[in-house]
């Protein structure tokens, strides 16, 4: 495989990481800072890190946490809230100087050695967690089935109770294994021979709970999501705390139906506990210990149905989503600029015109497709195509700054162009057939520098020309709102 489509990978793969790590901050302090929310709203914050690495790089949102941080950014480096468009959060535009690297400038062997990295820990992390469940699951085979009647009367019970349609099989069995749920389509409540009879309906209830919500489908989501990004320390803390969450709020699904009391309830969590049975990974139906244990048990008694209150739990997950998913770093309404900027007093001393009077626009400033390799990346100016013979033309006084046929930065550009208008603006011309000017060149507006064509990496004859603002490349249309009219 060639090294460009690994970079992409990696780029794809650190950028949603990066995000996840944003998403993962701002979660951990309102945990931290709230200890007493619901579990389904912990849940659902928690849930949010998971739900950043699967959603595109591309995602924007005119509310959202990166907006706002640039707005208080901008306002406190002193640049007006037309600017925040352009400005950016070091924190947030780090990423995208990742997407400006070419993969041509990189170490050749550096993305395949990590990809075989990545290949090895994903490979790992699934095997372990795939052995499991197959071990697991053969438990649940090879056990036998519940027919003792008033067993088999509290499984009806409580799959009535929960609205579970589905056939739900009660095994017993090896009496060393915890109590566990397995299954999505056809569940299986595995339940071992040491228990007393006076905990079986706690722990039928707690895994119809488990039953009910499709836990079991969440969980193996979850698992190779943390297989993809078995690197990153956030995803392995949100797990454990999902999984906290997810028993929490079961509890509360049994206790909230009045059916049974939260003191039997507990005694029956305490029961499999003291039996010291084998802890069973991921589908545990009792999967917590220490301080979140006794968490777990002081917060049984405040469980309650309220369905205002999931309601209110459901649109806070939502608002919270909306503010800390969106994320786009050299895409969207967050990234590129798209509205007219208020440039410095300096900057506003220069006015460009038309470089190629007469041409269109096939190309804009901005995230597309590139016509060749077919990866989508950042545009850095505007493609304009103009009849045969057209001329280019300096849109503003400057001096020339660089007129070659080898540009060291890029032999895809060709032969280019780069004219210095002082204040901090310079224009850049690409791919042009005949070069009329010499670096060190004085030059006026209207002065011809040269003609489009299709030197270096080229589909067709056209002028690439860019804007730089200190160095930076930006929108031309900001500065030639008619540009290819």
């Amino acid at each position: 495989m060639s090294g460009e489509p690994l970079f992409y990978f990696w780029q794809f793969l650190l950028l949603e990481a990066t995000f996840a790590a944003l998403v993962f901050a701002v979660v951990a302090c309102v945990a931290r800072l709230w200890p007493n929310a619901s579990p389904r709203l912990r849940f659902g914050l928690w849930s949010l890190v998971f739900m950043r690495l699967v959603l595109p790089t591309e995602l924007a949102f005119g509310l959202s946490l990166p907006s706002l941080l640039r707005r208080v950014f901008a306002h406190e480096s002193g640049t007006t809230p037309a600017m925040a468009g352009v400005a950016e959060l070091p924190l947030v535009s780090l990423p995208q100087n990742l997407i400006a690297l070419p993969a041509t400038h990189t170490v050749s062997w550096l993305w395949p050695v990590l990809t075989l990295f990545w290949c090895l820990g994903a490979f790992t992390y699934l095997r372990a967690y795939w052995r499991t469940r197959a071990r697991f699951r053969l438990l649940a085979a090879n056990a036998e089935e519940v027919t003792q009647a008033s067993t088999l009367a509290l499984l009806s019970k409580w799959t009535r109770e929960l609205g579970i349609r589905r056939r739900v099989r009660l095994v017993c069995g090896n009496p060393s294994v915890s109590p566990f749920t397995i299954g999505w389509l056809q569940p299986v409540i595995f339940l071992p021979r040491a228990l007393r009879p006076e905990t079986l309906e706690a722990v039928i209830a707690h895994e119809a709970a488990h039953i009910k919500r499709g836990d079991d489908l969440w969980i193996r989501l979850q698992s190779l999501l943390g297989a993809v990004y078995f690197f990153h320390p956030a995803v392995w803390w949100a797990a454990r705390e999902l999984d906290h969450e997810r028993e929490r709020i079961c509890d509360g699904m049994v206790i909230s139906r009045g059916k049974i009391t939260a003191n039997t309830y507990g005694r029956g969590i305490l029961e499999v506990l003291r039996l010291n049975l084998e802890w069973t990974p991921a589908t545990a139906a009792l999967g917590s210990r220490g301080r979140k244990l006794e968490k777990r048990i002081r917060s049984l008694t405040g469980y309650q149905a309220d369905a205002h209150t999931t309601a209110l739990t459901w649109m806070g997950i939502a608002i919270a989503g909306l503010f800390l998913l969106p994320m786009a770093v050299g895409a969207g309404s967050e990234s590129v600029p798209v509205q007219e900027p208020v440039a410095p007093v300096a900057a506003r001393q220069v006015t460009l015109g038309d470089p190629l009077p007469g041409a269109r626009v096939s190309s804009a400033f901005g995230q597309r497709r590139h016509p060749i390799n077919k990866n989508t990346e950042l545009h850095r100016g505007t493609d304009l195509v103009a009849p045969a013979g057209a001329t280019i033309r300096a849109p503003a006084d400057g001096t020339v700054a660089l007129a070659t046929r080898n540009y060291e930065k890029g032999a895809a550009y060709g032969t280019v162009v780069l004219i210095d208008h002082h204040n901090g603006i310079q224009t850049f011309y690409a791919h042009l057939e005949k070069l009329l000017v010499e670096p060190g060149h004085k030059i006026a507006r209207g002065e011809p520098l040269g003609t489009p064509g299709s030197t270096g990496q080229s589909t067709a004859p056209h002028l690439h020309f860019e804007v730089w603002r200190n160095g930076q490349p930006i929108d031309p249309a900001l500065f030639l709102p008619g540009l290819g009219q």
